[in-house]
């Protein structure tokens, strides 16, 4: 079969206009910053082909836009234009004053709130939140904590809300699939949760939540939102400050399907005459809505200012306000009456509503496109995920062969005649498109294998009811019969042999099932009843075997296959054989795989929500570390047939690579003896031994005082007129020395990262220490081996921190002068080690590299099982500390350990993550470690690294009598090229070998 019409290719354009097109370069922003380019759309609301990208952020809308089906060959004229009705001005208005607020460092926060900012956009982050995140989690900061925050959320937000919502206040963050709600409810708990424990007054604060979601997957997958959960989001992403985890105990998180929220009939073992006798009113039967809550609610039992979190909360709304199904009513009637009973008790804070549809489901069906919910406070949309690579790509049909005027795969189910399906004989429109997809899924499993991936690709595919899901899943995985004239049971294999779950010699069921039948209802409902309860019992039996597990019940039998469902994709779990999933109505909301490759749908699609709902399912990337060289992620794909949604001009004019492999670092448990300790420091600090200091001419080093690139004098002038001379303030020598001694007494008295000075005795003799400081400074700028020609040049941030470090320097005398010493955070340890390591990566450059037999582990001298590198460079490094250098004990890839240096740079504290510790042994047998740094390119930046390193970590780790003896015996090697690597270690490990103990 000729799989060639599916995705075909369109000319290619010159390399300028490739870089300036979305069929070739989709990806047009960073993830982690503002987008600052957008592609326009032609009329059919698809990003226009050959037009280089608008600069700015693309408006936000009230709509959700519905790009429309081209007729084949027809070219798309024009620019499709909204009107000011179509903006969502709400948002246009939050977002411009967010972003001045942003610049400003978040004035009006409360010390923790910016604490907490800081830390989550600090440099040398491994897990950096994206911006739609940190947009997201300062959207709702902003409107808490500032004065013109509040204003606007009384004056803009809360009339609509409470209008539509019987008086509840609700602001909804929109974010597209794929983009990460749920790390963003974890950023909320935490803020909430900190400010309450560390807030005199507790202000609009608490440590109450409830999570709300419309079934079992999303409760699931939120139950990461419990800070005691063995994987909690909190430690996964690093989202709270060591010295604060403890506090965000103190959160209690419950998590409920809104189900939960169903007021039990009081008689439902009563009928008839029974029931009249007992309820003769018919009202007394229902249980209040009280008792329901503190039911529900009873890990919150006197607990008010509940926050409540909706996920998926295009599900809940006002029903009395919005139409839609009889499903869609009783849906949104239980959760939204659960919210509004909570208020009317007076235990309602706040509500935040968390989807990347929140829209009223019934307006999804208009011409120009659903309505928002007017609450909308932020907004990441689908279009901008693409535009930032945050998700996957759809590709659809852009042209076939057939002889008619719209495209026949685009979709299947309207175009298909007859459209009943058989498990012997589909409609040939739907077999055609079928095999055409399942072509291309193999050759994408095949590109997946040679790349080292395990788990395979995933096909989904998506049936309007059950006995339409049933064929396909029979005449795909295959089935068994009964002989008529023998009665043998035959089993026949599945038409498309990767997905076959019978043999293909028809000699039984396979061991482990690779096709799955799934419907919607088996995330809302344990009671399956009907021909969906025989074919869950039927998988379940086979699944059982096949993840060593027991049919135990309908009951059991549904977990189990929800559990499978839920797993799909991931190495080791009971899921991870899966390679076709095939859906009645929709797959579940919240199914988080990132595999998922191809979809094909069988099925009406009568509205744009539908759409990008079902493709919702496969827009998750399965790899986020993959960037090019302007730091933006390279895009990845999923083939869609069957669903008419797209926003991107779809085909395949490049080369797309298959995600990495997913692997897992490790410690290894019989490896202790390898462990490294990795001391902490916050910061650095003098203490002398001596009350008196003085400077000593010998140690004066040469240095130079230059103006670099900033000036001290600008002439100004026009097209016509006098010219201006202006500039910074003359200052004299004893005015430099002035303030230079002063920057010098606070670096002596207090440590050099802004904590309080603990040493009162100090802080008394500051008067005599200022001026032996005064006086050091002064010599030091006469010194012969000091030049400064504009001592105005000295007090720049960036040249007074490193003339006062300089004067210091040549103030120590190892026998009574001020001794450095490091600061340490109180509650938490000195020292860190590798005992605890795990993480998953895909980082493609690591040791030991990839062996076609599967990954296999260091064997030698790391606790770590697996070194995961940025480069080439660092992967030869572990390869050299590993086997190449005798003397090397034990050595460790620093990444995802949470070990630090702090640095000062530009007059900004820093911190910087070292690549690898290697332990050697001196002559006396004493350890001493080896900082490693790999820097292909050395900039100024490295090279401030580097001193610290030497000149202040390394001597205050020596000097700090609260790490142990064994641990403060540090040096520190830079290497820039692989050639080299060998050599420079081997150097400076026999440096260090040579090396007499600093204690």
């Amino acid at each position: 079969m000729n799989a060639s019409p599916l995705f075909a290719s369109r000319p290619r354009h010159s390399a300028v206009e490739s870089m300036m097109d979305p069929l070739s370069n989709p990806v047009i922003n960073t993830p982690y910053e503002e987008p600052q380019w957008h592609w326009e759309l032609d009329m059919q609301g698809r990003a226009l082909e050959g037009r280089a990208p608008k600069d700015g952020r693309r408006p936000a809308l009230g709509i959700l836009p519905v790009p429309q089906a081209a007729l084949k060959g027809e070219q798309a004229q024009g620019v499709l234009e909204f009107t000011p009705d179509d903006l969502n001005p709400t948002v246009q208005d939050i977002r411009i004053q967010v972003r001045r607020w942003r610049g400003q460092h978040w004035p009006e926060s409360t010390p923790t709130t910016k604490k907490l900012l800081r830390y989550w956009t600090r440099e040398n982050r491994h897990i950096r939140p994206f911006f739609a995140q940190l947009e997201a989690i300062e959207t709702i900061i902003w409107l808490t904590e500032t004065k013109e925050g509040r204003r606007f959320a009384r004056d803009r937000i809360a009339p609509v809300s409470e209008n539509m919502n019987e008086g509840l206040i609700r602001w909804a963050t929109k974010m597209a699939t794929g983009t990460g709600k749920t790390m963003v409810m974890g950023m909320l708990i935490v803020w909430h949760t900190l400010n309450h424990v560390h807030s005199p007054t507790k202000g609009p604060y608490t440590r109450a939540f409830l999570a709300i979601t419309p079934g079992h997957t999303v409760r699931e997958r939120l139950g990461e939102l419990m800070p005691s959960h063995p994987d909690n989001i909190y430690d996964q992403m690093d989202l709270v400050p060591p010295d604060l985890r403890s506090s965000l105990n103190s959160a209690a998180v419950a998590i409920h399907n809104f189900q939960a929220f169903q007021r039990r009939d009081l008689f439902s073992g009563v009928t008839g005459d029974g029931r009249k006798v007992l309820d003769p009113h018919g009202t007394a039967g229902v249980e209040d809505a009280a008792v329901m809550l503190d039911r529900v609610l009873r890990h919150l039992k006197g607990r008010n200012r509940i926050v409540v979190l909706n996920d998926e909360a295009h599900h809940c709304y006002n029903p009395s306000q919005a139409k839609g199904t009889s499903n869609d009513q009783k849906v949104a009637g239980i959760w939204f009456n659960a919210i509004l009973e909570l208020a009317r008790q007076k235990r309602l804070l706040s509500v935040h509503d968390f989807s990347a549809t929140p829209m009223f489901i019934s307006t999804a069906a208009k011409a120009k496109g659903a309505e928002m919910f007017p609450w909308v406070v932020s907004d990441y949309p689908l279009l901008e995920a693409i535009e930032s690579g945050l998700v996957k790509i759809p590709r659809l049909p852009m042209e076939d062969d057939a002889e008619s005027f719209d495209l026949k795969w685009r979709a299947l189910y309207a175009n298909a005649n007859p459209k009943k399906v058989t498990k012997t004989e589909p409609p040939g429109l739907l077999d055609d498109a079928l095999h055409a997809l399942y072509i291309d899924w193999t050759k994408e499993w095949e590109r997946w294998r040679r790349a080292g991936r395990r788990t395979p690709p995933v096909f989904i595919v998506v049936a309007n009811e059950i006995p339409t899901a049933q064929a396909l899943y029979e005449y795909i995985g295959g089935y068994e019969r009964v002989d008529e004239d023998s009665g043998r049971i035959e089993y026949v294999a599945g038409e498309l042999a990767e997905f076959s779950n019978v043999e293909l010699e028809g000699r039984g069921w396979k061991e482990t099932p690779v096709t799955l039948l799934m419907h919607s209802k088996l995330d809302s409902e344990d009671n399956i009843t009907g021909a969906l309860a025989k074919l869950v019992k039927a998988q379940a039996a086979r699944l059982g075997g096949a993840t060593g597990r027991s049919n135990r019940g309908a009951t059991d039998d549904v977990t189990l296959l929800r559990n499978v469902l839920n797993t799909v994709g991931r190495e080791g779990e009971p899921g991870e054989h899966i390679r076709c999933v095939i859906s009645v109505s929709m797959l579940t909301e919240g199914w988080d795989t990132r595999t998922v490759t191809h979809v094909l749908g069988y099925r009406r699609f009568s509205t744009q929500l539908l759409c990008e709902q079902v493709t919702g399912r496969a827009l998750r990337r399965a790899d986020y570390e993959s960037f090019d060289s302007e730091g933006r992620l390279t895009p990845e794909y999923s083939q869609v047939l069957g669903i008419p949604f797209d926003f991107m001009p779809t085909g395949e004019p490049v080369k797309i690579n298959p995600p990495n492999p997913v692997y897992t670092v490790k410690t290894m448990p019989d490896r202790s003896h390898l462990r490294i300790p990795l001391p902490r420091l916050t910061g650095y600090s003098w203490q002398p031994a001596s009350a008196r200091l003085r400077l000593d001419p010998d140690r004066v080093q040469p240095y130079k005082v230059v103006t670099a690139d900033r000036p001290t004098l600008v002439e100004l002038g026009g097209v016509s007129g006098d010219l201006e001379l202006v500039g910074l303030a003359e200052v004299r020598p004893a005015q430099a020395a002035w303030q230079i001694a002063a920057a010098c007494l606070r670096r002596v008295i207090e440590p050099s990262n802004g904590h309080h000075p603990t040493h009162n005795g100090l802080s008394q003799a500051k008067g005599r220490l200022f001026s032996d400081l005064q006086t050091a400074v002064q010599d030091w700028l006469v010194h012969p081996a000091v030049s400064c020609a504009d001592h105005r040049v000295l007090l720049q941030s960036h040249q007074k921190e490193e003339v006062v470090g300089r004067v210091l320097a040549a103030c120590l005398d190892e026998e009574d002068s001020p001794r450095l010493v490091g600061r340490f955070d109180a509650d938490a340890p000195v020292l860190l080690d590798t005992s605890a390591v795990w993480y998953e990566t895909t980082l493609p450059d690591r040791y030991p590299a990839y062996e076609e037999g599967g990954p296999s582990d260091s064997d030698q001298r790391s606790e770590v099982n697996i070194a995961a590198c940025h480069s080439g460079l660092e992967a030869g490094v572990a390869k050299h500390l590993d086997r190449d250098i005798p003397a090397v004990e034990a050595w460790v890839r620093n990444f995802r350990l949470g070990w630090e240096i702090p640095y000062l740079y530009d007059g900004v504290w820093h911190s910087y993550e070292p690549d690898f510790v290697a332990r050697v042994r001196d002559q006396e047998g004493r350890p001493w470690h080896l900082i490693v740094e790999c820097k292909g390119q050395p900039d100024e930046k490295s090279d401030t690294k580097a001193r610290y390193v030497k000149d202040w970590w390394i001597p205050a780790v020596a000097g700090s009598p609260q790490i142990p003896e064994d641990s403060s015996r540090w040096g520190f090697v830079e290497i820039n090229s692989v050639s080299a690597a060998a050599q420079e270690l081997q150097r400076a490990i026999n440096a260090l070998i040579r090396s007499k103990a600093r204690r």
